[in-house]
């Protein structure tokens, strides 16, 4: 009955909905477990988190030292600072936003079982709160709180001044959905800090760094409603080493340490509270934090028209436009670079451009920008990678120097902890392709996992890689090599160094992920000509 149902062209009921009260769950929360002998302390304040030999062993506090085998980073827009306190320390990428809800006086006759109403192309919700109104929302463009760097260190300091100014592009979409929220009369403006992760998920998760260093922050404003299945999930992870259900696009290795740096944050942060209400289209690419990491032939793919992705703070081409410019040799740096957009549930406007790139890599010769991929060298000075591989894959990797093998890396359960390509350089040497999403993950389970016997070594930046795809390839690659590049001298899934161009030393790999005629080529970053004659 409040609402104004202009422009509604329909709704969502949802009879179970409810609220609850922040405090009074909390210190129902803390009752039980005191009364299951858990200690409770107040007014202590951590200083910094040891370990020893890798796992957590201790906690050093205001009030003394603490032992433990276990501990548990949740403490909201300061986990990042707690992650601080440990040496190495661990990053929790985090950075809190000025969040908005206002109070109004007691109002006459409201209903308590007012639904909760969420206006979501608004941005805005509004529900019944004994008695009164509580408003607030998920402005579009946020406003980060403690830019400074400066956190206060007491939850006494959290509220924030008032900024009606900013908080007016919400006021006025709730006044807009619920008019008689204009003749209601103001209690107060609440502005308090919540922190967000730079892609809008909550971080729950063993750390890389520390072992037996849990995380479960970044909740986004529903901790209240996460906790529960957060809470169990932490409790698993700590009592058997796996939760019941899949934590995968939770975990804390998803990021690298570039989304920890402070001023990344604060950009990125500005667009990410305004996903919670958003309208989520297929292959979503934030505008800020952008540039973050660009492969050495990022100009060219550029001035080529590339329309760029992001994956693992790497600006990939997505699909390419055509680009009229009255001089080709050119190029307007000042401008910026395309990001992707496809803001539609049916068909892309890519589609026609992808569809050109398709012929051109089925007909002729396409090139890729692999760069971004997961690049590890894994060796040792005898056997021992040898036997650790074949511990931890699928498939057998003690295959003739120069083979290629496609595997996964399976835990105790056969389940998979990443997919991979494997080239054998030489007896006791490996390189390893992985999915750019797994360049942190891949590497922390393979240091966990491998014996102190192997090396490993993150080669992700040291190479470019372009992937040659078409029936003409070798055609092509003939023309830079003296190699014979036959069937039978090289044939499909086989590496080689070959040297191309004026370079030496290539990195060669005849596969593609469609199993036709191409080559991957792990180039140098030094190397340059190769790169623009291709």
């Amino acid at each position: 009955p409040i609402l104004n149902i202009e422009g509604i062209k329909g709704g969502l009921w949802i009879p179970e909905d409810g609220v609850g009260d922040p405090y009074e769950i909390c210190q129902s929360l803390i009752s039980e477990a005191q009364n299951l002998g858990v200690q409770v302390l107040e007014n202590c304040s951590v200083q910094k988190v040891d370990q020893k030999n890798g796992f957590v062993n201790a906690v050093e506090t205001s009030l003394g030292k603490i032992d433990c085998d276990f501990f548990v980073n949740c403490a909201g827009f300061w986990a990042r600072g707690v992650g601080q306190l440990s040496e190495p320390y661990v990053k929790v990428p985090l950075h809190a936003v000025e969040h908005y809800y206002l109070h109004t006086k007691p109002i006459p006759g409201l209903d308590p079982m007012l639904p909760v109403v969420r206006d979501q192309d608004g941005h805005v919700y509004i529900r019944e709160n004994n008695g009164r109104l509580l408003a607030g929302g998920f402005e579009p463009i946020a406003k980060p709180a403690f830019e400074d760097g400066k956190i206060p260190a007491s939850s006494k300091e959290r509220l924030l001044p008032e900024d009606w100014d900013h908080f007016h592009i919400l006021l006025e979409q709730l006044l807009y959905r619920v008019p008689v929220l204009g003749g209601a009369v103001l209690d107060r403006l609440c502005n308090g800090p919540e922190a967000f992760s730079p892609d809008c998920k909550w971080i729950v998760g063993e750390a890389p760094e520390i072992r037996q260093y849990y995380i479960a922050a970044g909740m986004k404003t529903v901790g209240i409603s996460a906790a529960g299945g957060v809470g169990r999930a932490t409790a698993e992870m700590i009592v058997t080493g796996d939760t019941s259900f899949d934590m995968y696009e939770l975990e804390v290795s998803r990021f690298l340490g570039l989304h920890n740096n402070r001023k990344f944050l604060r950009d990125r942060v500005k667009e990410v509270p305004g996903l919670h209400y958003g309208l989520m289209y297929p292959f979503y690419e934030f505008q800020t934090g952008r540039n973050l990491r660009m492969s050495p032939v990022y100009p060219k793919l550029r001035e080529a028209g590339a329309v760029f992705g992001q994956v693992m703070g790497y600006e990939r081409p997505t699909w390419f436009e055509s680009r009229n410019r009255e001089d080709n040799n050119v190029q307007d740096w000042s401008t910026p670079h395309s990001i992707a957009r496809t803001n539609t549930f049916s068909k892309p406007p890519w589609f026609d451009y992808v569809a050109e790139e398709y012929a051109a890599c089925r007909e002729t010769v396409g090139i890729a920008d692999y760069s971004s991929f997961t690049k590890i060298d894994l060796w040792s000075k005898g056997n021992e990678v040898v036997s650790a591989l074949q511990y931890v894959c699928s498939n057998d990797v003690d295959v003739p120097i120069g083979s290629i093998i496609h595997t996964g890396m399976q835990n105790k359960y056969g389940g998979y902890e990443n997919d991979c390509s494997l080239a054998r350089i030489s007896e006791n040497h490996y390189m390893m392709i992985a999915p750019t999403i797994q360049q942190t993950r891949c590497k922390v389970w393979l240091q966990r996992h491998l014996p102190s016997t192997v090396a490993l070594s993150d080669v992700t930046s040291m190479f470019t890689a372009l992937a040659i795809i078409g029936p003409f390839t070798r055609t092509l690659l003939s023309e830079l090599t003296d190699t014979d590049l036959s069937p039978k001298n090289f044939p499909f899934f086989t590496f080689k160094m070959l040297d191309v161009g004026l370079a030496n030393g290539i990195r060669t790999m005849n596969l593609t992920h469609t199993g036709e005629l191409g080559y991957v080529l792990y180039i140098p970053n030094e190397v340059k000509t190769l790169k623009l004659k291709l």
